[in-house]
């Protein structure tokens, strides 16, 4: 007789955490990411190109990113700047939110040698988020609580407002007729519609989230800590979602067997990504007594589990133990 102990090894990646609001009702694809200089805020595309500011320390740096390849540079540099609380394009220059310690925001134009082109006052003191869209722009007030989404003419009279899912609307950008916000204390991400209703929600993948921006067919946003350097990550917002797998329980002790019985344990694996988690071979180590009885490859769907059986039939006696990988 043996006893047998078995442990497990798992060898997929999360890279999405499952939804956590019943709003979330669509997947997202995260296809690429990047590491970017400082602490990126405000994301801005022109149609080749991302933009992006730093709030924090070289507030008052802007760097131009190249997707075809994935590298990024210093723009331009202006002391005008302080920080960077969010960017976009309006089809031929960018705009920078930024203010100074008293008195309301305001709305920079620029060109990209940095010189400073226009600027209006915006409505409030603590202001951040800024996207451009036909003329006017939507912008966000993160302070004080609830935070505020307003709709504002080139000269900041507002024509529309509404309050976000959250306090601290950090970033903002149109796709379609629609917006989405990134919230800097909250790490959220949400789809929403002109009069703030939620549409999609995603958790950021780290931290603090600064930037956001539809390139009309990508989403691109941008976190993590303040005071270091940031990740800029590439969105399919319609995509298939990402799979990701959870054996709850990694052990098992098939307890005494005698040579010539074999014993099965239906192992439970649950598919706990966006995406149908596919199961395509499952690793024993070499003359390994046992097996499964799966079809493989088998396939499980977003949000549900299946039970793998696992056969022990062992050919010789003594104690055994041992590591496969699914």
């Amino acid at each position: 007789m043996r006893k047998f102990f078995l442990l497990f090894a798992l060898v997929g990646l999360i890279f999405l955490k499952p939804a956590s609001s019943e709003t979330s009702q669509r997947s997202w694809t995260i296809l690429e990411s990047y590491t970017i200089t400082g602490k990126a805020s405000g994301l801005a595309w022109d149609g080749t190109y991302l933009y992006f500011g730093i709030y924090g320390a070289n507030g008052d740096r802007v760097f131009r990113f190249n997707p075809a390849d994935g590298t990024h540079e210093l723009l331009f540099t202006n002391p005008v700047i302080g920080d960077s609380y969010g960017m976009t394009w309006d089809g031929q220059s960018l705009w920078i939110i930024d203010r100074l310690t008293t008195g309301p925001s305001f709305a920079l134009q620029l060109d990209l040698n940095g010189n400073v082109l226009s600027q209006f006052t915006l409505p409030n003191q603590y202001m951040s988020g800024i996207a451009y869209d036909e003329g006017n722009f939507w912008v966000c007030t993160y302070h004080p609580n609830p935070g505020l989404v307003h709709k504002i003419t080139n000269t900041g009279v507002v024509l529309h407002e509404f309050v976000p899912p959250y306090d601290q609307p950090w970033d903002i950008c149109l796709q379609g007729d629609d917006l989405w916000i990134v919230d800097y204390f909250a790490h959220k991400i949400n789809k929403v519609d002109t009069t703030g209703v939620v549409l999609e929600e995603h958790d950021a993948q780290t931290q603090r989230p600064a930037g956001i921006v539809f390139d009309g067919t990508y989403l691109w946003y941008v976190d993590g800590p303040l005071g270091s350097n940031s990740t800029l990550y590439k969105v399919d917002p319609g995509g298939t979602g990402t799979p990701a797998i959870t054996v709850p329980v990694t052990s098992h002790n098939y307890g005494n067997v005698t040579v010539g019985n074999s014993a099965t344990w239906n192992m439970q694996v649950q598919s706990t990504g966006t995406a149908p988690l596919v199961i395509d071979e499952i690793i024993f180590p070499p003359d390994f007594p046992v097996y499964s009885t799966a079809s493989l490859p088998l396939t499980i769907p977003a949000g549900e589990s299946a039970a793998i059986p696992l056969v022990f039939e062992p050919s010789v006696q003594g104690e055994l133990s041992g590591l496969i990988q699914v």
